[in-house]
C-alpha cells in the first residue's frame, strides 16, 4: 500500500509537471509569436522572417552584389595601370630623345673645339710675320666665338628639356 501510494502521488507529479511544461511552453510559444508580429513591421528585423530559402537567396543577391562591385575596382584598377604604364613609356621616350639631343650638342661642341683649335693652329702658323699683340687679339676673338655658340647650344638644350 506504501508503495501504491508513492506511485500515485509520484504520477500526480509527473501529470502536475507536464501541465506546467506544457503551459509554459504554450505560453512561450504565445510570447514568441507576439514578438514575431512586433518585429515583423521593423526593417532591422526583416532577416527573422524570411523563411531558409529566402535567406539563403538573400545571401546569394548580396554576394552577387559583392562580386559585382570587386569585378569594377578591378576593371578601374586595369585601367589606371594601363594609363600609368602609358605614361612611363612616354616619359622613358622624351628621355631617350634628350639623350640623343644631348650627345649630339656634345659631338658639336667637341667639332667647335677642334675647329678652333685648327685655326688657332693655322693662324700662330701662317701669322709668324704678325705681331704678337694681332695674334692674342684673334685667339680671344675665336675663344669668345666658340664661346658664344656654346652657350647658345646650352640654352637651346635646357629649353628642350624643359618642355
Amino acid at each position: 500500500m506504501i508503495e501504491e501510494d508513492e506511485r500515485q502521488q509520484l504520477d500526480k507529479e509527473k501529470m502536475l509537471n507536464l501541465e506546467q511544461f506544457s503551459h509554459r511552453s504554450t505560453s512561450e510559444l504565445n510570447l514568441s509569436e507576439s514578438i514575431r508580429s512586433r518585429l515583423k513591421d521593423d526593417p532591422r528585423y526583416s532577416h527573422v522572417h524570411l523563411t531558409d530559402e529566402q535567406q539563403k537567396e538573400k545571401q546569394l543577391e548580396s554576394k552577387m552584389e559583392q562580386i559585382r562591385k570587386d569585378n569594377e575596382m578591378k576593371e578601374t584598377l586595369l585601367l589606371q595601370c594601363t594609363l600609368y604604364i602609358d605614361k612611363w613609356n612616354d616619359l622613358q621616350n622624351r628621355v631617350e630623345s634628350i639623350k640623343d639631343k644631348v650627345k649630339q650638342k656634345e659631338k658639336e661642341k667637341k667639332k667647335t673645339e677642334k675647329d678652333t683649335k685648327k685655326l688657332k693652329d693655322n693662324k700662330s702658323q701662317s701669322s709668324s710675320d704678325k705681331d704678337s699683340q694681332t695674334q692674342k687679339e684673334e685667339i680671344v676673338l675665336v675663344r669668345f666665338k666658340s664661346m658664344v655658340i656654346f652657350k647658345i647650344k646650352q640654352r637651346l638644350l635646357e629649353k628642350d628639356m624643359e618642355e
